[in-house]
């Protein structure tokens, strides 16, 4: 007999089969304690007990470790999205106009008890697109896709927020590790520019060019974390850190891969874009079930 705790409180007890269903319906979480008796005094995270929380259909299925050209990964999204692009478009609409609503609520309340509503933004828009990211992963796969689909991304509400707070303060780290020597030079070259015979211009030009490869560098490690919520979608036991280096691992050595991918939709966005913006409606759909291709096709046996 199975007991959990989740909000101060114990349900229990129950039957296994009764636990599984109340976990697939969201009544608790990975991250929440379960117990049975053979535990002893011990309870358990929920996330550890295999098969409390199937992942998506199929994710032991395992990808080329990146081979697959790009082309033939949007032809399967195409293909993936063919005669399903209602949900699609109905589940992508949805995330926008609650992230819009969430966003313009955070800076309402930002103004009269700041940082309330920007703590609110971080603790919502996280989940949100986890949920999205499941919905695409689960489109891309061939299985049944709902539009509610991405309000179960709460269920990974904890991996999901610390995840994206974790890639920022990341993101923090390495542009002030990568800006920082280019800021120190420009500041040497400033002082030493007050004496005239020292020649501006290519110094300039250096500077410039530093700036340049900081950006590109900062470029490369963001694409490091690119796959994160894809990792805590595939996986709801997957914790924050390990989302990011499943990420980390999987992006190593196709970062150029994924821009050149990215670069695919370029022509897509104009023309998304001339019938007052609606275009984007179908053309995020197209891109993130080709990026849950593309996040299929990294993985190896081991991931």
């Amino acid at each position: 007999m199975w007991h959990y705790g989740r909000a101060g409180r114990t349900v229990g007890p129950m039957e296994w089969t009764e636990l599984v269903e109340r976990a697939q319906r969201g009544e608790f979480g990975p991250d929440d304690l379960v117990w049975q008796p053979e535990f002893g005094p011990e309870w358990r995270r929920a996330g550890s007990i295999e098969g409390l929380f199937p992942a998506l259909p199929n994710r032991c299925a395992t990808g080329t470790g990146g081979l697959t050209p790009n082309h033939e990964l949007t032809r399967r999204a195409r293909r993936a999205l063919a005669g399903h692009w209602a949900p699609a478009v109905g589940g992508t609409l949805l995330v926008i106009v609650l992230g819009m609503a969430i966003q313009a609520l955070a800076a309402l309340t930002d103004m009269a008890v700041p940082p309330v509503g920007t703590a609110a933004a971080l603790a919502l828009l996280p989940p949100l697109t986890v949920g999205l990211m499941r919905f695409f992963l689960l489109r891309n796969r061939g299985a049944a896709a709902e539009v509610a689909e991405v309000f179960r991304g709460f269920r990974s509400w904890w991996p999901a927020v610390v995840a994206a707070l974790l890639v920022q303060l990341f993101m923090m780290l390495w542009a002030l590790a990568v800006f920082l020597p280019v800021g120190l030079a420009a500041i040497a070259v400033a002082g030493g520019l007050r004496a005239p015979a020292r020649p501006e211009g290519p110094i300039a030009r250096v500077l410039a060019l530093g700036a340049v490869a900081a950006v590109v560098a900062l470029i490369a490690v963001a694409l490091r974390y690119t796959m994160t919520f894809f990792a805590i979608a595939d996986d709801p036991a997957c914790g924050p850190i390990e989302a990011i280096r499943r990420s980390v691992r999987l992006m190593r050595g196709h970062k150029w891969k994924y821009l050149w991918f990215t670069a695919r939709f370029i022509g897509w966005a104009i023309l998304a874009s001339l019938p007052c913006g609606l275009g984007w409606l179908w053309l995020f759909p197209y891109f993130w079930t080709a990026s849950a291709a593309f996040y299929e096709d990294l993985k190896r046996p081991d991931d």
